[in-house]
């Protein structure tokens, strides 16, 4: 039997409350083990979809993980976290949007709760999109979301791409 494939896993954290990040990543070390790298935040200014939810001056940012997983294991991480953002409701309105993903050596994946077009079924209700592709650096293909098509994250995911090809070696 084939070996299973493993990735880094990471999340990322949508809020305008950057206040609360250590609480919320202390919650997503529960599920996920320590957190080895927490990036900086990052104005998200390109898209208003999360506004009449979240409010404005929403930042993004993305933290990942010790640990490695198994792919499969992206459904189960995308629920949990769901029970996370709930967690952190108020008054039915989620104060975070919570993303996870993961990076191997060749890509990243975020799941969605939102299907359609490119994404891809895991589950009923957790869809896989195929974010980047690594080719001698980061390469967008046409859905990438704008603030991963720009760049700001391209350090952090090539942080967290070596830090994973450092325990496959």
């Amino acid at each position: 039997m084939k070996q299973k494939p493993f990735a880094k896993p990471f999340v990322a954290i949508l809020t305008s409350h950057t206040n609360m990040r250590d609480e919320i990543i202390a919650c997503l070390e529960r599920e996920l083990g320590e957190a080895d790298l927490i990036g900086v935040w990052h104005t998200f200014e390109h898209t208003r979809y999360y506004e009449q939810e979240m409010g404005t001056n929403l930042k993004r940012c993305l933290v990942s993980f010790k640990r490695v997983i198994s792919m499969d294991e992206l459904i189960k991480i995308k629920l949990f976290t769901i029970g996370v953002e709930e967690r952190f409701k108020v008054h039915g309105k989620r104060l975070v949007n919570i993303d996870p993903g993961y990076v191997d050596l060749n890509k990243v994946i975020l799941a969605s709760g939102k299907g359609g077009g490119h994404m891809i079924a895991l589950s009923p209700c957790v869809f896989a999109d195929f974010l980047l592709w690594y080719n001698k650096g980061w390469k967008v293909l046409p859905w990438t979301y704008p603030d991963f098509r720009d760049g700001i994250y391209f350090e952090e995911l090539e942080k967290m791409r070596q830090s994973f090809k450092k325990r496959k070696e």
